[in-house]
């Protein structure tokens, strides 16, 4: 049935549908699919001996080729052939203007009319006359003379005669020739618009045989003499050799695609089963293309399917990806369940992407989208319902004995470990930024058309012989009928008046006097009566009474006394039908819908610009054929943002939506970014030009760059949620798809045509582009938010995590200047009193404190059981969990000073504050700075120390050093223990970061140095035993406080992050706070062992876990598949163990 209504299907080759639709563009088209000059072929006859040439035989050569003409070329295709001036036909015209002077005369005519009416000049002029008519020519002209002896009729006959042949040329014998009369030139005015390049092929064809044949038969004519050639040049010829270039280089490039494909597919597959299976949804969604496009537009741009290799090229990965899973992984179930959401996600956004080109205001590329997504809808529909039939599981079963081949190395290796690869790729994308707005379309339209050797050598020589080397101004009035046409014109006529007498225009050709409009017409018959009755008596009667004295008998000029007796009428434009099917034929358009008088201006292409902005009026309009590039290349450009945009919006959202996360979309969505940014900055660099071909290459980088980034994101998130190996597969199906791809688009770079060519430059470097960047930067950002150096983080990075980490270290940093800035004033200008010490303490602690409460989704809880004020002097000591240890203890009191070691003393962020507020660094010992520190202590000061020296990696309680004990022994002060819950999970000691949690502070009771249990009589590496086995417990009583399912509730959800939408939600509402699975944690018991069989995704196994760290948890699930991501958890601990059913 597709085939059926495929086959019916129509194709349009009007070139001109890429034009942007808009108001101008629809006038000045309009113009130029009616106009005959403007596909008018030029055909020159010329003598290879220029030396040797002659007239004479040029016009018995042009006469033989045209009864070659006369007979083999089919008329149908031939709206006029001329080659001579038509002087009967020119007479005629002359008859008809002699006969109706009056509406033709000027003011400049009537000004030399009146001084012309005395006898002396009347005199003169009869005589002139009578000399004329008794010459060896007189007969030629003694109608002309007797009918309007005054001459009257010389000025418009001038113009007249521009019109019988253009100004650039000659004529012999009638002939037209080029000036210097070395080549004689045929006009061939083609039935049909360049446009249509199908019918005019037929012409062209016709016509190359026919000059072939004159060409071999004129050699063969003149072996001993000079022989004579024919060659043409015209917009018709051109449009039709482009069309022919653009699909003999579409066939040879798909032979050569197709034929390098199948080796590399027969060389990966080495089954030729496959190969063709794999050409089945393309076929299919082809017929789907085609069938859809029949129903729902009936026809469609050949431009448009001669792009279509592209298309191809993506359709074809829809089924390589699934023949290679199915190759990797020999079950077609898992094959489905593995590629059919990358497939249809990929598909979703990449139909959409081409389907926003349907939204352009350009026919062609509005095909060109309609068509890439019916195909690619038709493929995926074939790919995902019918392929999977064509196999069995035993199809592709696994060897053990199988080869590691170079897509499997390719695929292996790993290009985002790579970190000079990585580094590169950075200093190229910021390079490339920088020429990426370097870009521009091409306006020169010559420069991406394509022209033989033959056609170029005689657009050179007729530039040189013709107003070809001109630059060539159409002005276009338009009216609703001829009428209003012409009076538009005659308003205008003034402008191109001024700028010929200036010398702007170098040329003009239009209907000038020759057809007035009625408005006009009355104003020269008014003129002309005016005349007549000024006049007319005296010159009746000077005329016979000299024309008498000379020779003229009484009626010699009854004809023109008969003129300024006629009544003459304001008539109807078909009146002057003589004039408009002759000499005015091509400056008149005249259709039902509405009317054109044409003006052709010859003008330096420097003043192009100036003249085509002298009619401003909405009813006339200057352009040329750089019009029609200038407004598509605005258009377009203006388009092409606007398509950006489009296609990135809606790949964006469809990533979004299927994989729930912004960082995933982000991830994805950057190789496309990138690349694109590459292929702007290499285009720039290279100086390749955008042009209407190559443009739609946008959609193309999105479509393919967003495939590939799409399943490589897809067997990282599969990796990352099955702890099984995935990408591999994937990325062996992206090499393939890149590789056919770039062989694909990549062979038109054996292209003749330059438009073509173009493509082939731009889908080079765009292919290269997207699959590099694709493969490195996913996979790199992708691993650097789940794992650091090799380990999976605990709890991977998000970007609200990420944004509140620079939130706070911003703030933090502020506030460090600040401090630093304060205490420059407050003690380096202000001088180290204890005052201004005492001020900069306040300072800092109240910036901490500041801190403390800003920091975002982290309460912070001081539990002050004994009403600790820090009055009295002591050695404060406290676990040491995380960089953010000193905020929260710092922020206590002022009178707190702490020992710091030498990396934290020469911090650039807060290093000047440790100073200027005389903390001390201990890499000189503890013995170097007792008298320093027992200054501080006589001061008021309390001393911050944490005994385990280092940052816990877990929270745990490390071993305490011996160095606050014994500096509180030596100094003679009570102990004040501080325990910190929470910090080290908010900023963990490994990763540098913010997350989401509570912080606790709690403050013990001081322990003086008489203390029976801990202190007194006690050595010091006995009393840092005694304090550790404190803090273990009573930070143990904390954790049983503070470690309840709501305080691991974030790091639990965090473990199912990116590990797609159905898990993530998953573990959202089993971790909502109404959950029943929440309240269930707090019935289990804190020892033994607890059995759960139907553990699905293990989100209840976890979070128990690690609640009840002392009891043991055995979960399973009947779905090996969630108990495998339930297994691969970050955060899994040892007392959870999984099991298979």
């Amino acid at each position: 049935m597709l085939a059926f209504f495929a086959v019916q299907l129509k194709f349009d080759e009007n070139i001109l549908s890429i034009l942007p639709k808009n108001k101008e563009n629809e006038r000045i088209s309009y113009v130029f699919q009616n106009i005959n000059s403007a596909d008018k072929i030029i055909i020159k006859i010329t003598n290879t001996d220029s030396s040797d040439s002659s007239p004479d035989e040029l016009i018995e050569n042009a006469e033989s080729f045209i009864s070659l003409v006369n007979n083999k070329l089919d008329t149908s295709h031939v709206k006029e052939l001329f080659y001579k001036t038509d002087d009967a036909q020119f007479l005629d015209v002359l008859e008809f203007m002699f006969q109706n002077i009056p509406y033709f005369l000027t003011e400049e005519d009537y000004e030399r009319l009146d001084t012309l009416i005395t006898s002396e000049n009347i005199a003169t002029i009869l005589e002139e006359n009578k000399k004329m008519l008794t010459s060896p020519i007189g007969m030629m002209y003694r109608k002309s003379l007797l009918q309007d002896p005054l001459r009257l009729s010389t000025s418009f006959l001038k113009e007249l005669n521009n019109f019988r042949i253009n100004s650039q040329y000659t004529t012999y014998e009638g002939y037209i020739f080029s000036q210097d009369l070395k080549s004689l030139l045929i006009f061939l005015i083609p039935r049909y618009p360049s446009s249509d390049t199908y019918n005019n092929s037929l012409l062209v064809k016709e016509l190359d045989n026919i000059i072939t044949t004159f060409n071999s038969s004129a050699t063969e004519k003149n072996q001993e003499e000079t022989a004579y050639y024919v060659s043409y040049f015209g917009a018709a010829a051109i449009a039709v050799t482009n069309a022919s270039q653009i699909k003999k280089d579409s066939i040879l490039s798909i032979i050569i695609a197709s034929t390098l494909i199948i080796l590399i597919l027969s060389f990966y597959f080495r089954n030729i089963r496959s190969l063709i299976v794999l050409l089945l949804p393309i076929i299919f969604g082809a017929l789907f293309a085609f069938a859809g496009l029949y129903l729902t537009k009936g026809t469609i741009s050949t431009i448009a399917i001669g792009t279509g290799s592209i298309i191809f090229g993506i359709a074809i990965n829809y089924s390589l990806h699934f023949v290679i899973h199915l190759r990797q992984q020999p079950s077609i179930a898992y094959t489905i369940r593995d590629v059919a959401f990358p497939l249809t996600v990929g598909s979703i956004t990449t139909i959409a992407a081409f389907s926003s080109l349907i939204f352009l205001r350009s026919k062609l590329l509005g095909d060109f989208g309609l068509f890439a997504a019916l195909t690619l809808a038709g493929t995926i529909l074939f790919t995902l319902i019918f392929l999977p039939h064509f196999f069995k599981d035993t199809v592709y079963a696994p060897k053990s004995h199988a080869r590691s081949t170079i897509w499997n190395k390719i695929a292996d290796y790993s290009f985002e470990n790579n970190k000079y690869l990585v580094l590169i790729i950075i200093i190229l994308t910021v390079l490339f930024s920088f020429f990426s707005n370097q870009v521009k379309f091409e306006e020169d339209m010559n420069k991406i058309n394509f022209m033989t050797k033959e056609q170029r050598a005689t657009l050179n020589e007729l530039s040189q012989t013709t107003t070809l080397s001109q630059q060539l101004i159409y002005v276009a009035n338009e009216g609703d009928d001829i009428e209003s046409a012409l009076q538009e014109y005659e308003k205008n006529k003034l402008t191109i008046d001024s700028l010929q007498e200036k010398g702007v225009i170098k040329s003009c050709q239009s209907v000038g006097p020759f057809f007035p409009s009625k408005k006009l017409q009355q104003e020269k018959l008014k003129r002309w009566n005016n005349f007549l009755e000024l006049h007319k008596d005296e010159l009746v009667r000077l005329l016979k009474s000299e024309g008498k004295k000379i020779g003229f008998t009484e009626n010699s000029f009854s004809s023109f006394e008969n003129l300024l007796n006629t009544e003459f009428e304001v008539e109807e434009s078909d009146y002057f039908t003589t004039l408009k099917q002759t000499f005015l034929n091509e400056f008149l358009i005249e259709k039902p819908e509405k009317s054109i008088v044409l003006t052709q201006l010859y003008l330096s292409p420097t003043d192009a610009n100036s003249v085509k902005n002298a009619f401003p009026s909405s009813n006339s309009y200057a352009f040329d054929t750089k019009t029609l590039t200038q407004n598509m290349l605005n258009e377009l450009s203006f388009d092409f943002n606007y398509l950006l945009w489009i296609c990135g919006l809606i790949v964006l959202l469809f990533l979004f939506i299927s994989f729930g996360r912004v960082e995933i979309t982000v991830i994805t969505f950057l190789p496309m970014a990138i690349a694109f940014i590459w292929i702007l900055g290499l285009m720039g660099i290279f100086n390749i030009h955008f042009n209407i071909v190559n443009i739609i290459l946008a959609t193309f980088i999105f479509g393919i760059g967003d495939d590939y980034a799409i399943f490589i994101m897809e067997g990282l998130i599969y990796e990352y949620s099955y702890g099984k190996k995935m990408l591999n597969t994937y990325k062996t199906a992206v090499v393939l798809s890149a590789i056919t791809m770039l062989i694909g688009i990549g062979s038109l770079i054996f292209a003749k045509h330059p438009a073509m060519f173009s493509l082939a430059q731009v889908s080079i470097i765009g292919m290269i582009s997207v699959a590099i960047i694709a493969y490195t930067i996913a996979p790199f950002i992708f691993k650097w938010l789940i794992s650091k150096k090799g380990k999976a983080r605990k709890m991977p990075l998000t970007l609200l995590i990420l944004s509140k980490t620079v939130a706070a270290f911003t703030v933090f940093s502020i506030g460090a200047i600040l401090l630093s800035i304060f205490g420059f004033f407050v003690l380096t200008l202000g001088g180290k009193t204890e005052k201004h010490k005492l001020i900069y303490h306040q300072a800092i602690c109240k910036t901490f404190r500041f801190l403390c409460r800003v920091m975002p989704q982290v309460p912070c809880e001081v539990q002050n059981p004994f009403q600790e004020n820090f009055a009295n002097p002591s050695i404060i000591i406290c676990n040491h969990q995380s960089h953010l240890d000193l905020l929260y203890t710092l922020m206590l009191s002022p009178k707190i000073i702490c020992l710091t070691n030498k990396t934290v003393w020469n911090s650039p962020f807060y290093g000047w504050v440790l100073r200027y507020a005389s903390y001390y660094p201990i890499n000189r010992g503890i013995e170097n700075n007792i008298p320093v520190l027992q200054q501080a202590i006589l001061d008021g000061y309390s001393i911050l120390v944490f005994p385990e020296g280092t940052r816990s990696p877990n929270c745990e309680i490390q071993r305490f050093h011996q160095g606050a004990f014994h500096l509180a022994q030596k100094l003679n002060v009570d102990i004040i223990p501080i325990i910190t819950h929470g910090i080290g999970h908010i900023t963990p000691k490994t990763e540098l970061i913010l997350r989401k949690g509570k912080v606790t502070v709690k403050i013990l009771e001081r322990i003086r140095p008489d203390n029976q249990q801990y202190r007194k009589d006690k050595e010091n590496y006995k009393v840092a035993k005694l304090f550790r086995q404190l803090y273990k417990e009573e930070y143990k009583k904390l954790t049983l406080e503070k470690e309840t399912a709501d305080y691991y509730r974030d790091l639990v959800l965090h473990n199912y992050f990116y590990k797609g939408v159905i898990v993530e939600r998953h573990a959202r509402r089993i971790l909502s706070k109404d959950s029943v699975w929440m309240k269930k944690i707090e019935q289990l018991p804190d020892e033994g062992t607890h059995y759960v069989t139907d553990c699905e995704y293990g989100v209840y196994t976890l979070l128990a876990a690690l609640v009840k760290k002392n009891l043991t948890i055995i979960a399973s699930d009947p779905d090996s598949e969630k108990l495998a991501i339930a297994r691969h958890c970050p955060s899994v601990p040892a007392n959870l163990i999984y099991v298979n059913q």
